[in-house]
Formats: C-alpha cells, structure tokens, sequence
C-alpha cells in the first residue's frame, strides 16, 4: 500500500516537536508520495517523538496526550475535535451527518456512533504506524470504564462488575473536585445550571483542567467508552455501549456525578455524543534507554 494512502491529505499531518516537527508539517504539505512518508519517518526518529509511559505526548493530528498514575495509557486531554475527525472522514470516505449546531473546528465531534469512534481509532493507528510516527504495539483505542474512572479521579476502587452495576455508586463526587452545585466556569453544562456562556458545545479546553491535566471530563459532550453496558469484559459488535462524562444538556446531580453512567445502543448518534481517544502502550515500552 502506498503511504498517501493511509495518510490522506498531507496537510492533516502536524507535529509539534522542535525544528524536526517543522520541517515534517511543511514537508508533508508540498508532498504526498511514499519518499515524503520515509523522510516523515527519519525526521520523526530524529526528534525523539516515540511515546513513552509517563510523559506527555503529541500525536500526527496535534492531539495532545497525558499519563493517567498507574497505567500505561496517555489520555487525551481533550474530546476528539471536529477536525481531528473530519481528517479521517475525508481520508476514508465515511458519512458524518452535519450537526444541528454550529460548530468550529476546534469543538467536539458529535453525531458520532460507538463503531465511529472506534474507525476513527483503527485508522489513526494505521496512518500513524504506516509512516513509522506511532511504534508497532501501540495503538489508539476508546478508554475501558474503569480507565475513564480512573482518569476523572477520586472514585477510588467502584464495586460492580459492569457499567451498569457501577453506575452511580459513588455518591457525591464530582469532576470539578468539590461539592454540589458546579461553581462557574466548572465546565460546559446545561444553561439552567448558569455556569457557562455556550449553549451547545464549546471549544476543548475551554475551561480548567483535573488533577491529571485532563479537560471536559465534566460536560460538553457525553463520551463512548469501550464496555458493553452489561459487559464484564469487552466484546464486539451491536448492543449497548457505556457513556460517561454528561454534556451540555445535563443540569442534575445524578448525571454530572463522576460516577453516572448512561447506555446507548452502539449505532446511536446525537449532538450531544462525542468521544475521547487513549493511547495504549505495550508491556515494557518506555524502559529502554533514552
């Protein structure tokens, strides 16, 4: 397969790592052939772009990666972004209906299914590994349940062996680390909750961070997780899949607790729906010397 194949449109690749980063956006700009993919591949070895467990990383598409304590996933720190997703849209040809809603690029992607969002995974990971960017074993995936428990913080060890039996377990716990109701510029909620000026989405980033440097795990959109809403581990296909996070539709105290969960079916789509990618490091990636 020729490289341009998987990459799509040159201009879609970005890296932010030093000079080396420069000269591969502008690189991948003028030229779309599978020399342009080797020199892509060279530069990126060159800048030392490998990512590693621990340490904040940058991917081809400028979506930004933090370490969640205690695992060897990086989260990223936003939702994925319309243009993040329209790059794999236009690359593969997939159909994504136009929300109601007007949005930037730099908003969440919405009216995307749970089977979207693991394609837009699939493909970044073999764009990415096609050109050398992203190392063999490492892979882009949507986060299990737990992990998205984990990346919120404060829930401790949830009992219950599905989503459903973890929803709403722990009570009173937020991720705006205090109590309820949310302080202004907690996040992307509801307009009766009168903490924000967005009356649907609003751009990643637009408020504050958690403990681990991660935005929007409260509000803005719903996000899909890997579980089966009644799965003790994850399988395949149609059924219903877990959604965490609330979004700019939400108002209660039961749907922006860091431990409300709500099932969709996993062709469901809705502006109120988006999702956020991991990456997924192998067993001993990271230990060899730097």
């Amino acid at each position: 397969m020729r490289a341009q194949s998987v990459i799509g449109s040159g201009s879609e690749i970005a890296v932010a790592r030093g000079a080396s980063s420069d000269y591969v956006h502008s690189l991948m700009r003028s030229e779309q052939s599978a020399t342009a993919a080797l020199l892509l591949a060279a530069a990126v070895r060159l800048a030392g772009a490998e990512p590693l467990p621990g340490q904040p990383w940058r991917n081809s598409l400028g979506m930004e990666f933090v370490p969640i304590p205690g695992t060897r996933l990086l989260f990223c720190k936003w939702e994925t972004r319309v243009q993040d997703y329209s790059a794999f849209v236009r690359s593969v040809g997939r159909k994504w209906p136009k929300p109601q809603i007007e949005q930037g690029p730099t908003h969440p992607a919405v009216n995307v299914t749970w089977e979207d969002a693991r394609a837009f995974c699939a493909w970044l990971t073999a764009r990415e590994q096609q050109v050398e960017f992203l190392p063999a074993g490492c892979r882009y995936r949507l986060p299990a349940d737990l992990e998205w428990s984990v990346a919120v913080g404060g829930l401790g060890v949830e009992t219950g062996k599905t989503p459903f039996a973890r929803n709403g377990e722990v009570k009173g716990l937020y991720p705006w680390d205090g109590p309820w109701p949310p302080p202004a510029g907690a996040g992307n909620y509801a307009p009766v909750r009168e903490v924000d000026t967005y009356q649907y989405t609003a751009p990643v980033g637009s408020f504050s961070t958690n403990r681990h440097g991660i935005f929007d795990l409260g509000g803005n959109v719903s996000e899909w997780c890997l579980d089966g809403w009644l799965q003790e581990s994850f399988s395949a296909g149609p059924g219903d899949r877990t959604l965490r996070g609330g979004s700019w539709f939400h108002a209660t105290p039961w749907h922006l607790a860091s431990s409300a969960r709500e099932k969709a079916e996993w062709n469901f789509a809705d502006i109120r729906v988006g999702f956020r990618v991991v990456l997924e490091l192998p067993a001993g990636e990271g230990e060899k010397k730097r």
